[in-house]
């Protein structure tokens, strides 16, 4: 049987918050909405040792096997208009990246918009962000996949040359504890989140800019709507994505899947 005894009783920062904690969950996310709709205060958060139907965006599986990695869930009630809700993804990713570099020392740890956090080029988390109401009030559930001590082999054949962990990007390659990587992600999500709030997330998109990988590449951005291609110029306030082609600056960009057509110099 699979033990949670590494996550339990890790505390959530924030004031009236609480950590519930899972041997299995098809989803931490769907439990975290759960939790929001019969009213759990924010700062919930639900952490699981395996997901049994993890997602990531635009339905996709997210591969989150017992005994690997973190699989969260926070809930958030933060005071946004419906177009700043993206600045939480800035906010998150910011945050995941401090948490891990710690952990990685040495490797490159960068952010590729909207929502991937690379190690060395390849991913090893990724956040879903889904926003809902209760009690006529919004919340949203932050959900985070982060890859800590998966091997190479622990991949499913299809992603084992695009995903990675925190170990294998490590030196010596030793296994991290959970438990030490868990602490870390909640601390760093509270202490970023604490600093924005009162902003209203101003300032996420720019602690976010130095993290990312994709300004000042030439990108295809793959989406329901169809493809658009240039090169990554910024990214607006709400943490949308503006570039420019050779006929001047494309509309910015809510969502995609970001694909590299090549490299030009910011």
């Amino acid at each position: 049987m699979v033990s949670v005894a590494w996550a339990e009783g890790v505390a959530s920062p924030w004031p009236e918050g609480r950590v519930e904690v899972h041997r299995s969950l098809p989803s931490t996310s769907d439990r975290a909405r759960e939790l929001a709709l019969a009213g759990a205060p924010e700062g919930t958060v639900v952490v699981a040792d395996a997901q049994t139907a993890g997602r990531g965006r635009r339905g996709r599986a997210w591969s989150s096997p017992a005994g690997q990695g973190i699989w969260c869930s926070l809930i958030v009630r933060p005071l946004l208009d419906p177009e700043q809700w993206p600045r939480l993804v800035a906010w998150a990713s910011v945050a995941v990246v401090q948490a891990g570099v710690p952990f990685v020392s040495g490797a490159s740890v960068g952010v590729k918009w909207p929502n991937d956090v690379l190690v060395d080029g390849r991913k090893a988390a990724g956040m879903l962000l889904e926003v809902g109401r209760s009690g006529g009030m919004p919340f949203a559930v932050v959900g985070i996949g982060l890859n800590v001590n998966q091997e190479p082999h622990h991949f499913p054949a299809p992603l084992r040359e695009r995903a990675t962990s925190l170990r294998a990007a490590r030196p010596g390659g030793e296994p991290i504890d959970r438990r030490q990587v868990l602490k870390a992600l909640l601390h760093r999500l509270w202490t970023v989140y604490e600093e924005e709030a009162p902003t209203r997330f101003q300032g996420a998109v720019d602690r976010l800019r130095p993290y990312s990988v994709t300004l000042g590449r030439r990108v295809r951005v793959e989406g329901d709507g169809g493809a658009v291609e240039g090169v990554a110029v910024d990214f607006t306030p709400d943490g949308l994505l503006q570039g420019r082609d050779g006929r001047g600056v494309l509309q910015p960009v809510s969502s995609g899947d970001v694909v590299a057509a090549g490299r030009e110099d910011r």
